[in-house]
């Protein structure tokens, strides 16, 4: 069964693979970001401030994939604002656009809603973000489950663990992580991997992006961990939303 989905963030690391990915299962995919894309259609507009386009972007689509956000640590804590504004208002829009809709959201939270800390992450464990980007995500989750508590909009949130791949910058600390693999000559180029984790790593981490909007209708907290990471791989159920 084909779907009419719309990804938000659809030119970014995640967002590219996922349309692509989307694509290729003949899917209906219609793009939000402030420029346009080819091989898409695209709807331009800022998730911070632009309610309207967002809205009329949803319209007639069954789900709603938000990938659009910053993802540096460092960069959250020079503008927090700025971080709070995109990250946890710009997922408030999305979602007012998704109910008005009244398609299914997906949102892409992180990691670092966690504490940090040296033993492995439980999905039950205390949210504590060291961050202002933590918190944005935080904030974000909790306007998914004031939509699913208020207004009955199926939400899924995914808890995204170390994001990296081809065509990531060297920010943040996934970037960071390329380039000490550069430095070491595991990784060459500008975001390239040696084979086979060059496309593996981004891919699955898009399919986990899409998998909530082909599953039953259920609010749910997923956890999207990197394959091979030695804990888990793909999706992991880790609460309500």
């Amino acid at each position: 069964m084909t779907s009419t989905i719309l990804v938000t963030g659809a030119s970014g690391l995640i967002g590219r693979h996922a349309v692509a990915l989307l694509q290729s299962g003949g899917h209906t995919v219609r793009a939000f970001q402030r420029h346009p894309i080819g091989k898409v259609e695209s709807v331009s507009g800022d998730a911070r401030t632009d309610v309207q386009a967002l809205c009329a972007a949803a319209r007639g689509c069954d789900a709603v994939v938000h990938l659009a956000g910053r993802a540096d640590v460092g960069e959250s804590r020079r503008d927090p604002a700025g971080y709070a504004q995109l990250n946890a208002t710009g997922a408030l829009n999305a979602l007012e656009a998704a109910r008005a809709a009244g398609a299914l959201f997906v949102l892409a939270s992180s990691q670092r809603v966690y504490p940090l800390q040296p033993d492995l992450c439980r999905e039950d464990a205390p949210l504590a973000p060291d961050s202002p980007y933590g918190y944005a995500k935080w904030v974000a989750e909790l306007w998914c489950r004031m939509a699913s508590e208020q207004f009955g909009l199926t939400t899924r949130v995914l808890r995204f663990f170390s994001v990296y791949g081809p065509g990531q910058r060297a920010n943040g600390g996934s970037g960071r992580r390329q380039s000490l693999l550069r430095s070491q000559g595991r990784c060459t180029g500008r975001g390239r991997l040696p084979p086979p984790r060059r496309q593996s790593l981004l891919r699955s981490q898009a399919r986990c992006a899409l998998l909530p909007a082909a599953t039953p209708p259920l609010n749910r907290c997923y956890r999207a961990l990197p394959p091979n990471s030695g804990v888990a791989s793909g999706v992991q159920y880790g609460g309500t939303a």
